[in-house]
């Protein structure tokens, strides 16, 4: 890839945008691309779970990258749940290709990462659920503070209008703030930031377009 605007590398900037705005989602559920339409959304499943983690679940999701206002990316990606693995007496959720793992568990999404730092696993809660507004945490492999905003969010993308979502306010101190919006049930609605890289404004959204959930 060639250099964009300002000399900084479109490559560097994606980079940051997968790590910084969907990162845990990415390293959990990217399974490649699907066949599966992305304008026929099927669900919601029970509310139970924030995030429904099973085998077969996948999620379109369209991405948009907009640097001093001028539009870099802007694709339909579908990520899949394709295999599971058993660790510490639970099951978690991922793809073959992942360092990272989801489940869900009484007090919300645990992920289970593998790295340098972590060669035999690290789990830490991500997704607190149930949470009350004001409630925050720390997701220590990730160096993410998350703090709870509302529980009482509306949001429509191209899958359609979701009510009462959870917003969740993801600071990184590489990146500053961006916000996820969860619906239980479905999964991630919506996630939007922005930061400024070698003085450009750089504008980041990731919204569903399409899902399957089991």
């Amino acid at each position: 890839m060639g250099k964009i605007d300002g000399g900084i590398k479109k490559e560097a900037v994606l980079r940051r945008t997968i790590y910084t705005i969907i990162g845990l989602w990415l390293a959990v559920a990217m399974g490649g691309c699907s066949d599966d339409s992305p304008n026929t959304p099927t669900g919601p499943g029970g509310p139970a779970n924030i995030w429904p983690l099973a085998l077969g679940n996948w999620w379109a999701m369209h991405y948009e990258l907009k640097l001093a206002g001028m539009t870099m990316v802007d694709e339909v990606d579908t990520t899949r749940i394709d295999t599971t693995l058993n660790w510490g007496n639970n099951t978690w959720y991922g793809s073959k290709s992942d360092t990272v793992f989801m489940r869900n568990a009484a007090d919300g999404v645990r992920s289970l990462t593998f790295s340098g730092r972590y060669p035999n696993g690290i789990e830490e809660l991500y997704i607190k659920y149930p949470a009350a507004v004001g409630e925050s945490w720390l997701v220590a492999s990730d160096t993410l503070t998350i703090r709870v905003v509302s529980n009482s969010e509306s949001i429509t993308v191209p899958a359609g209008t979701f009510v009462n979502c959870i917003k969740y306010a993801v600071t990184q101190p590489s990146a500053g703030a961006n916000d996820y919006y969860l619906k239980p049930g479905v999964g991630l609605i919506l996630v939007a930031g922005s930061h400024s890289e070698m003085g450009f404004e750089i504008t980041e959204k990731v919204e569903l377009a399409g899902y399957y959930v089991r």
